[in-house]
């Protein structure tokens, strides 16, 4: 079965991802449910061996993509400081439940943390305008090259579809401007086909900005 759960952001994990792409790879890569994990079908009450999986699946005007780099694990609040890169555009219908959909973006913004750790920093963010990218530091603002964008350790990325989805009602609020967003896709299939809602990966952001499909399989 699909479920579908709106999003204002796609927040990856970028522990082992060089790129942006790893992280998307990470982000809908199936994972086995089996022993204590097994997926319970609500419908016939039973366990099964599973597997499940995400993917986008209602592409919104405007795609964000949250970096996860703060480590809030052990009471720490660290930060993930490494590499990333990210390109100024990408193609993300293989990271969706229909890879021949027009799903090609451009990047226009992009937002950089810096500091140590979650308790305390200092936000910069970077912005396209007329074929021209700019950087706003408070109330500095300068001119900056491509090279020196695609350079950065980024915390939040927005990226601009190059073709306009057409809206369903779903996304339509994404598309006026307002918070309302995309959804997530989910499909289960336990020992034999049924249907079940799976949840999202720990730390998964939700909302998010498109929809994603998680496959539970035998």
């Amino acid at each position: 079965s699909n479920t579908f759960d709106p999003f204002l952001d796609v927040s990856l994990e970028v522990h082992n991802a060089a790129t942006l792409e790893k992280a998307l790879e990470g982000f809908t890569r199936s994972e086995k449910l089996t022993g204590k994990n097994q997926y319970l079908c609500k419908k016939c009450k039973t366990k099964g061996d599973a597997t499940k999986r995400f993917s986008l699946h209602s592409l919104p005007a405007v795609l964000t993509f949250q970096l996860k780099r703060f480590d809030f694990s052990g009471g720490f609040r660290g930060k993930l400081r490494k590499p990333v890169a990210f390109k100024p555009s990408i193609d993300v219908a293989r990271f969706t439940s229909n890879p021949d959909q027009e799903a090609k973006y451009n990047l226009y913004g992009l937002v950089v943390h810096s500091g140590q750790s979650a308790k305390s920093g200092h936000y910069i963010a970077y912005a396209k305008h007329g074929g021209q990218w700019y950087r706003f530091n408070d109330e500095t603002v300068n001119i900056v090259g491509e090279p020196t964008v695609l350079a950065q350790e980024a915390y939040l990325l927005f990226y601009e579809a190059a073709k306009p989805p057409e809206f369903s009602r779903a996304t339509k609020g994404v598309a006026d401007g307002s918070v309302t967003a995309p959804q997530t896709e989910v499909e289960a299939r336990p020992r034999e086909t049924v249907t079940g809602k799976g949840e999202p990966p720990s730390g998964h952001s939700q909302p998010v900005n498109g929809h994603a499909k998680l496959t539970d399989g035998h």
